[in-house]
């Protein structure tokens, strides 16, 4: 029975590559607004799995061959889960960005709300924690931007 699973998701990840559906993560890093609010594909693997404490939402890390995402999910995976991710990218305001976090922060709070990803008790610290995973992903402030699970 695993062998079959595990051949149907070969299966459909070899057509979505061969199709060019998946998007990779060092695509949604060079032009993150070229795919703010846009549908995305993604192969590849959870890397790290936490349940936001409290709340129905998971937060990973998910890691392809170009890169590493945080990713915002209702859905349960387990860390070395190789998976098809379909979700919306979600991207700081480049002609915002700055060096001060404290925007990026506020902008993140707002968006997580929003988005009824956390609760408004929460937001400030899942914020901060996005910004602390890009900035050890990309050496920097650079560019915020995760992916919402649907």
């Amino acid at each position: 029975m695993k062998k079959t699973i595990t051949l149907i998701i070969c299966i459909i990840m070899l057509l979505f590559t061969l199709t060019g559906c998946i998007t990779t993560i060092a695509e949604i890093r060079n032009n993150p607004q070229k795919y703010s609010d846009r549908p995305v594909l993604l192969s590849g693997e959870i890397d790290i799995a936490v349940q936001i404490p409290f709340t129905e939402t998971y937060i990973y890390t998910f890691k392809d061959k170009t890169g590493t995402i945080v990713v915002f999910s209702g859905i349960k995976h387990k860390t070395g889960d190789s998976i098809i991710l379909s979700g919306s990218v979600i991207a700081f305001p480049e002609q915002e960005m700055d060096r001060d976090s404290k925007k990026t922060a506020a902008w993140l709070k707002k968006i997580l709300i929003e988005n009824k990803l956390v609760g408004k008790e929460i937001a400030r610290n899942a914020a901060d924690i996005i910004i602390k995973i890009n900035s050890g992903i990309s050496g920097g402030l650079g560019k915020i931007f995760f992916v919402k699970e649907k």
